[in-house]
């Protein structure tokens, strides 16, 4: 579904783009497989797959008291960040873009099914979703604003988003643990998740053909 509103992303920006330039590699294409290398970097499965026989019940809490790498069967390592969410996001911010009132409406329906199901299937966690939103911030505006920001607000709330996502994705990696301190986590939702939401409009607001 995500490759086919790509494809439909790709119709609507050259459709409205008229005589303008545009880079379809910094519109639609980038910004779905950059997140495949963050697989790598923290790579982690889903909650159906680390506790096939508990979910969608909740876990023992004594299973997450070490914070350290657990293993599991084979399965896939795509969980963090949620690039079904992020990719959503992005597909919104394209279709605020190009104006199309009926392909924003599919885009936030897409965000909220996208974010629901992910959930629900246990294909995700919840702070999965959460790293995303500052993630699909920070690609958005490497990708289609970095080089033409003027705004100082836009260039500040992209870097806030920008360093809530690095630091969520450091400490993922390297100190897990000290997320458990609820103050750091409860400051990098709230402050990257508004930044985020501030960039991306400021994004929007900019690019809108």
């Amino acid at each position: 579904s995500i490759l086919f509103s790509a494809y439909v992303c790709i119709g609507a920006v050259l459709r409205k783009s008229g005589s303008r330039e545009i880079n379809l590699w910094a519109f639609v294409i980038t910004p779905f497989w950059l997140p495949l290398l963050f697989y790598n970097w923290v790579p982690l499965s889903g909650p159906i797959y680390a506790f096939p026989t508990a979910f969608p019940s909740l876990p023992d809490p004594s299973l997450f008291a070490s914070m350290v790498p657990t293993a599991i069967a084979p399965s896939p390592r795509n969980g963090m960040p949620s690039m079904h969410l992020s990719a959503s996001i992005f597909l919104l911010v394209v279709s605020c873009i190009v104006r199309l009132r009926w392909l924003q409406l599919a885009a936030t329906f897409m965000v909220l099914a996208t974010a629901w199901a992910t959930l629900a299937l246990g294909e995700h966690y919840l702070l999965d979703l959460v790293v995303a939103i500052p993630g699909c911030a920070m690609i958005a505006f490497i990708c289609l604003r970095m080089n033409r920001a003027t705004s100082q607000t836009e260039r500040v709330a992209a870097a806030i988003a920008t360093i809530a996502f690095v630091v969520w994705m450091g400490l993922l990696r390297w100190s897990p643990s000290v997320l458990q301190l609820h103050w750091l986590s409860g400051a990098l939702t709230l402050f990257g998740s508004l930044a985020a939401v501030v960039s991306m409009r400021l994004t929007v607001r900019a690019e809108r053909f």
